[in-house]
């Protein structure tokens, strides 16, 4: 019983005597410290009992630790001290400490934690670009913002880049804010580029402690900047291919893949090939071998790049022969005139004949020989080709040429030149004599149509008699409209007719007559009617007038209006008495502006004497083979302005009228 009674004595005296005789309370630190920050702390220190000792303070981090402070002290029972602790967290004191930390206050076996905080050396930076698309040579203009991780504005630097293309430079951040410039190179490779912006402060040692970067792309433009075209040979053969690449370089020197127009033209500046090209790609041309020799050039452009390159069309001196039955073709098949011997082979036996041939040009040669199979070669000297064995028959091996009737006979060819210069002269002295006499009255055949009311093509025309009394000759252009399926349209497609009627009615607004012929409309612009000695610009004008009229029906309509148009200048002689004007053709000026009509297709073709007077006026290509010109467009258009101007009135005046009824 005395035992319990200890026992229990014992157990109260520990419940109420303190198990610690020491107590440590911390202050609240800030959550986030920046390398650089002040940090200031205090700590209570009491005890329930006299005591002395050490009290130590050590910053905890995640990556390591230092004692932060330590001191005696001594305390009375119920005693409280305050202690502060006050330091800069620089490298000195921190090392390289960072992240997750607190401290750990120790005094007398008593120990005690402080709240977690960070410790970083971090920086959020910001950039705002203007723009993100730029040329080379464009300004880039930006701002940006600097703040740490503390919430303070950065009063320090910011450093920015554009490694890719060797920018850098610095500048300085106030109160957290920064603006930067530069200039892209004229050269900077297109592409997108990342642009990196570092902002920082320094301690006093010039030792950076807090930082953080940002970064933003920019998208750099490519722009065509050289156009080149390489060819595989600067001089060619006929027969042979010309092979060309376009090449288009960029800012900084790289290819560009595009599609490129591309226009080849002979020596004669005539338009010979046109294509749209891939840059990169070769493209082969054959060249005949009877192309024009001389120097041609291929064209290319795009934007405000072009490029003309030149090469040599060599001469090429060749004939072709073909063999058939007892006559030998021979042709020109070079690019040049071809002169020269040529070596003849029947069988064993030689003849040698003196060619001259212009290009394309071909002469026939009759074989004689007695009767019999012979080997027949020929040569002309750089090269022999066989060309079989055929059977002659003769008394005498030898070579004629096919068509010499009069060949050698001198007497006979003078006769002829004699009697050529007397038809020439007669001729002559008959025009000479029939321009200056009344002209005998005598019927055309040509229908005339009336410009005081519409033209309609499919309406009754009445026959006109060309009574003319005092004619006079006069220089006029013909305008030939062929209608080459009018009798289709006549019966079938009314609509059409209109169309064509009132094209034809733009002939009024030119003081020109209209007349029906067929198939044909033709147009006479004569000084008698014009009261202007040149009507080539009225023609002009009035042809395309027509043209693109009949064009815009057949491009909104199936049922096609199939036309040719011809413009031909020549002499008629004219009469024009009480406001009725007659006209007879002086040799075959109706007929050829009618035959070149024939060869148009829905186009106007000029003929050669049209053409030589509008050179420099209008551009026109010529037609392969024939002495004809195809219309292409005005050169200068300042002449035309005044008939332009009244075309375009009668047009309106004319859609206005038709829209009223």
């Amino acid at each position: 019983m005395e035992n319990i009674k200890r026992g229990l004595i014992l157990l109260a005296l520990m419940l109420f005597i303190p198990l610690t005789s020491a107590e440590i309370i911390f202050s609240q630190p800030n959550s986030i410290y920046n390398l650089g920050d002040d940090f200031d702390i205090t700590m209570d220190l009491s005890s329930n009992i006299d005591s002395s000792g050490f009290f130590t303070a050590e910053l905890l981090c995640s990556n390591g630790n230092i004692e932060l402070f330590k001191s005696p002290n001594s305390l009375k029972q119920t005693e409280t001290k305050n202690i502060q602790i006050s330091t800069t967290l620089n490298s000195f004191i921190l090392g390289d400490l960072k992240g997750d930390c607190r401290i750990e206050a120790k005094y007398n076996g008593e120990e005690s934690t402080s709240q977690s905080f960070e410790i970083t050396d971090h920086i959020d930076v910001v950039i705002n670009l203007q723009g993100t698309s730029f040329n080379p040579g464009d300004k880039v203009t930006a701002s940006g913002q600097a703040i740490k991780a503390n919430d303070v504005p950065l009063d320090g630097f910011v450093e920015v880049s554009l490694s890719e293309i060797g920018l850098k430079y610095t500048n300085e951040v106030k109160q957290g804010k920064f603006q930067f410039n530069f200039t892209l190179p004229d050269d900077a490779p297109a592409g997108s580029y990342e642009i990196k912006a570092k902002a920082y402060e320094k301690d006093s040692p010039e030792k950076i402690t807090n930082q953080g970067e940002s970064t933003a792309i920019i998208k750099v433009k490519q722009i065509m900047k050289t156009l080149d075209i390489s060819i595989n040979s600067p001089s060619i053969i006929p027969g042979n291919d010309i092979v060309y690449t376009i090449i288009v370089y960029d800012q900084s020197g790289s290819p560009i893949e595009a599609d490129i127009g591309v226009e080849v033209f002979d020596s004669k500046d005539n338009l010979f090939f046109k294509e749209l090209a891939r840059t990169g790609e070769s493209t082969s041309i054959q060249l005949e071998q009877n192309a024009t020799p001389g120097n041609w050039k291929i064209e290319s452009k795009v934007f405000d790049l072009e490029k003309t390159t030149i090469f040599e069309v060599e001469e090429l001196r060749k004939i072709s022969s073909e063999l058939n039955s007892q006559i030998l073709k021979i042709t020109n098949i070079g690019n040049v005139l071809y002169e020269g011997l040529v070596e003849i082979s029947i069988g064993s036996v030689k003849e040698l004949k003196e060619v001259k041939l212009e290009v394309g040009q071909s002469r026939s040669y009759k074989l004689i020989a007695p009767d019999g199979d012979y080997e027949i070669e020929i040569s002309d000297g750089s090269t022999k080709e066989a060309l079989g064995t055929t059977f002659l028959t003769g008394n005498a091996v030898s070579v004629s040429e096919v068509g010499s009737l009069f060949k050698g006979n001198i007497f006979l060819w003078v006769w002829i030149i004699i009697i050529l210069i007397l038809a020439v002269v007669a001729l002559y002295l008959y025009r000479k004599l029939s321009s200056k006499l009344p002209l005998i009255k005598g019927k055309s055949t040509l229908k005339s149509i009336t410009p005081t009311q519409q033209p309609a093509s499919n309406q009754q025309q009445h026959t006109s008699v060309t009574n003319i009394n005092h004619g006079t000759k006069e220089e006029s252009v013909v305008i030939s409209l062929l209608i080459k399926n009018l009798d289709e349209l006549e019966k079938t497609n009314p609509e059409a007719i209109k169309v064509i009627d009132s094209a034809l009615w733009n002939a009024k607004e030119a003081y020109a007559k209209v007349y029906s012929s067929g198939n044909y409309r033709l147009i006479i612009l004569s000084p008698i009617l014009t009261k202007d000695k040149d009507n080539t610009s009225r023609a002009i004008i009035l042809s395309q007038t027509i043209e693109r009229a009949l064009n815009l029906y057949n491009k909104r309509s199936k049922s096609k209006i199939d036309f040719g148009i011809s413009i031909h200048i020549g002499e008629l002689i004219v009469e024009s008495n009480n406001g009725k004007f007659r006209f007879v053709s002086v040799g075959n000026t109706l007929s050829l502006a009618k035959r070149i009509s024939q060869i148009a297709n829905s186009e106007i073709l000029l003929s050669e004497q049209l053409h030589r007077r509008t050179v420099g006026k209008v551009k026109a290509l010529k037609v392969p083979d024939k002495e004809l010109w195809k219309l292409d467009k005005i050169i200068d258009r300042s002449q035309y302005q005044g008939y332009i101007k009244n075309f375009k009135q009668r047009q309106e005046h004319d859609s206005k009228h038709k829209a009223k009824s």
